[in-house]
């Protein structure tokens, strides 16, 4: 089903859940913070209205712009949930995100965003637009990871004498 045209429906929720799921490579970690802290209540309040945006978001979507609303109410609910998380967390603990890490977010997001809209309103030509953000984005994690001195340190810890 997955290479039939009655998968198509199904393209539109996932491109604004992967939005959401980049959100919450942010804000899962923040929402440890509360644990690590002792902070199970609060961490178990913060869950609780996340679920309850979700539930709230995906109804209304679903109402109103049929199944593309499931992709898009979790992408709000998970916004909605780092706003929060970041605001408890920065208030109570201190703990800011680093300007690199949240530059780095806004980067994805933003170039995620770009190859959606473009995916959305040029699907003929999505390919040759999109591959040379997809390979300048993955060019540029490259060298921020420095993977390179990774695998080869890597590759020398296992290599026989």
């Amino acid at each position: 089903i997955l290479y039939t045209r009655a998968f198509l429906p199904g393209i539109l929720i996932l491109r604004w859940q992967i939005l959401g799921v980049l959100i919450q490579v942010i804000s899962w970690p923040l929402g440890y913070v509360l644990r690590a802290q002792g902070a199970g209540r609060l961490f178990v309040l913060t869950q609780a209205i996340y679920n309850s945006c979700y539930l709230i978001f995906v109804y209304v979507g679903i109402r109103f712009l049929g199944l593309v609303g499931i992709g898009i109410g979790f992408f709000i609910s998970d916004f909605i949930y780092l706003i929060l998380i970041y605001t408890i967390v920065f208030k109570k603990y201190k703990i800011n995100l680093a300007n690199n890490v949240a530059f780095l977010a806004c980067v994805l997001i933003l170039l995620s965003l770009c190859i959606m809209g473009i995916s959305s309103l040029i699907p003929r030509y999505q390919f040759y637009i999109n591959f040379p953000i997809f390979l300048s984005a993955a060019l540029y994690s490259y060298k921020k990871l420095n993977l390179k001195m990774w695998l080869i340190k890597l590759i020398k810890k296992f290599q026989i004498n």
